[in-house]
């Protein structure tokens, strides 16, 4: 039977009061980097619609994001990163506003071991740069680390064997110890337009951003007819190869008629106002991409 525990780690024993503190310090920092990368998604869905609009191109939303024919970018870009984080939730697909950590603790003799859940790049990071978290996985489909000897291989095996029974009815980690909850997809930190501001991208990602956006709908225009048949994800993969080879001039020439019309830095001002916006069947694609 295979056994796949590439998120598992072993930290030491040193007292349930220890482990206690130690999660919720790794807590804190994961709600810290939260915050952050929240903030810096919140900031590019705004500004695409800010550059829009003050580039004079009308602004189409689906209609759940639209009040009396307007929106405003700073609570548009909130809900939507919040509908994003939900459907991951409720539906366990992947998001890059998928904000879900968990950590298992299975207590051992002379040791506990860990099994860290969650899709954020930047949260594993945090963890493993905390100096009680040691890698301490297994896999039996390829071949160990080069820096883990046999002996250590063949022991971590059997604990997580011992750990995580996989022979009669199956059995989670919560079942053989403590989950510590350190972030879910809902009740996520709240954003300031002034935190969207700290965290906003450039003038030059900003113009690139928005040339792509404008470039898409000409791309599609002239695509073959028999690629209007493909899927969305092969049509976007399309149209980012055309980006970066032929269509390379096309966009450098758009952005320099970009760059000139956009403000050098988003405002809060900009990122609170009400601009007028229509309904649309489907998003915009570059807000799509986000």
């Amino acid at each position: 039977m295979n056994i796949n525990v590439a998120n598992g780690y072993r930290l030491p024993t040193v007292g349930l009061g220890y482990i206690h503190q130690f999660l919720l310090r790794f807590g804190q920092r994961v709600d810290e980097a939260t915050h952050g990368l929240l903030s810096r998604a919140e900031a590019r869905l705004a500004c695409s619609l800010t550059d829009r609009y003050k580039y004079g191109l009308e602004v189409h939303l689906p209609a759940t994001y639209i009040s009396d024919g307007h929106v405003v970018p700073a609570e548009f870009a909130a809900r939507r990163v919040a509908d994003d984080a939900e459907i991951a939730f409720r539906k366990g697909s992947r998001s890059p506003h998928d904000y879900f950590c968990r950590v298992a603790v299975i207590p051992r003799q002379d040791h506990v071991l860990a099994l860290l859940y969650t899709s954020q790049r930047r949260f594993v990071e945090l963890w493993e740069s905390l100096p009680e978290v040691r890698g301490y996985g297994y896999w039996d489909e390829s071949d160990p680390p080069e820096d883990v000897s046999e002996s250590e291989w063949e022991q971590r095996r059997l604990e997580w064997e011992q750990s995580l029974p996989l022979v009669g009815a199956p059995r989670c980690p919560g079942q053989m110890g403590l989950f510590f909850q350190a972030m879910t997809n809902r009740n996520l930190p709240e954003v300031t337009a002034s935190d969207m501001c700290a965290f906003a991208p450039t003038l030059e990602e900003r113009t690139m951003a928005l040339a792509i956006d404008m470039l898409y709908p000409e791309f599609l225009r002239h695509m073959e007819h028999d690629d209007h048949q493909l899927p969305a994800w092969a049509v976007m993969l399309e149209f980012s190869e055309w980006i970066d080879g032929s269509g390379m001039q096309r966009k450098e020439r758009k952005m320099d008629e970009v760059r000139s019309k956009l403000e050098p830095l988003p405002s809060e001002e900009s990122f609170l106002a009400q601009i007028p916006a229509s309904v649309a069947t489907d998003i915009d694609p570059m807000i799509a991409r986000l």
